[in-house]
């Protein structure tokens, strides 16, 4: 290897890796700018007390959870009593959720992830 072939592979080289610099301080930018969430509540102002009722609904189904003064209820079965350990163990898990990873997600990309309205 002559000298010029030397210096061309050196130039290569730093602009190579001015290049993955450039990346990877970039890449650390996009994590702060959304790691100021990481480790929050996810429902900062959620209050087990205010909860009158549940729905919970998927592609196919829908069932609504009632608070009827001391006791819940499933509103589709004709008020049939529901399982308060259950429900209350669901609401302390909400309460408790915690962000473990912030993603930018557009609206075309929405029902790829399952994050709009049953039709």
């Amino acid at each position: 290897m002559n000298r010029k072939q030397f210096l061309i592979l050196v130039i290569v080289l730093i602009v190579l890796g001015g290049a993955g610099l450039g990346v990877f301080w970039q890449d650390i930018a996009d994590y702060r700018a959304s790691g100021a969430r990481i480790g929050a509540k996810l429902l900062p102002d959620f209050r087990i007390a205010d909860v009158a009722q549940v729905r919970l609904q998927d592609a196919q189904d829908e069932v609504t959870l009632v608070n009827k003064g001391d006791r819940w209820v499933v509103q589709e079965r004709g008020d049939y009593p529901a399982n308060f350990q259950d429900i209350s163990g669901l609401l302390v898990k909400l309460i408790e959720l915690k962000v473990t990873q912030a993603e930018t997600v557009g609206a075309a990309l929405l029902p790829r992830v399952e994050l709009v309205a049953p039709e």
